[in-house]
């Protein structure tokens, strides 16, 4: 019985020891228009040596910093810039940025949602009836109700 204290003992001093960590993220979904950036921070609090990657469908237009950090018993920001390039798609997009240490992995998901910020209204007559050898004009109205000053 008395061995069962001492394991038991030992073992509750060493766990505070371990290399467990935490992670705090604010803002998890974000909208943005291509060509402009987004930015996450992501608060990892804990100790050991970490290791920063991103994965999913916005990692391709997605930069995270620091890759790579030591914390002794502290906290460290990391930065996610999002950038959708011009051609990408309006719609929505997913963005893991992925954090580990030598004990543990976390998965930070973030929402990317990419508008459309260009976009071109057009009104005007859809249908007229005429007689042969008559002359037909259609008149049509453009507007751009969009983010940015287009011709």
């Amino acid at each position: 019985m008395n061995n069962k204290k001492w394991i038991l003992i030992t073992i509750l001093f060493l766990l505070p020891l371990a290399s467990a960590f935490e992670l705090q993220t604010e803002d998890d979904q974000q909208s943005v228009c291509p060509t402009s950036t987004v930015l996450f921070t992501t608060i990892v609090s804990g100790s050991g040596d970490f290791t920063v990657s991103l994965s999913g469908s916005a990692s391709q237009f997605s930069t995270v910093v620091p890759t790579g950090f030591h914390l002794s018993s502290s906290s460290r920001t990391v930065y996610a810039y999002v950038t959708p390039p011009s051609y990408i798609q309006p719609g929505t997009y997913t963005l893991n940025l992925v954090i580990s240490n030598n004990e543990q992995t976390e998965t930070v998901p973030l929402i990317i949602n990419v508008n459309n910020c260009h976009p071109l209204e057009i009104t005007g007559d859809n249908e007229k009836t005429t007689c042969s050898g008559n002359v037909l004009q259609y008149q049509f109205e453009f507007s751009n109700p969009g983010n940015y000053q287009d011709t």
